[in-house]
């Protein structure tokens, strides 16, 4: 369903936009391909539109919270890693989840 949410091309998500084989692990980096296949749309540009029109006013919160949670969950936890990942501090990385009460 995220996946769907990230890369649909309309305010409506299409039975093409559910993919239903297994995809490759999100953190497994090695399955993507090389670079952005060619004359498609950016999913992540897509995802934050849409983002953006559904949670207006809380969609920085949202987003900030889910990438905190994806990167945990790629590392396993490790609070390091996670941090590296989205290029903050360790310190930064506990801030933020303390004021969303992730910790």
């Amino acid at each position: 369903m995220q996946h769907a949410l990230l890369t649909c091309r309309s305010v409506l998500i299409t039975p093409e936009d559910l993919r239903l084989e297994e995809p490759p692990r999100p953190c497994d980096v090695s399955a993507a391909p090389p670079g952005p296949p060619p004359l498609t749309r950016d999913p992540l540009e897509a995802g934050l539109e849409h983002v953006l029109a559904v949670h207006a006013g809380d969609a920085y919160s949202r987003v900030e919270e889910y990438l905190i949670r994806k990167a945990l969950e790629c590392t396993r936890h490790n609070q390091v890693q996670a941090a590296q990942i989205l290029g903050i501090t360790r310190h930064m990385l506990r801030h933020r989840m303390k004021q969303r009460g992730l910790l």
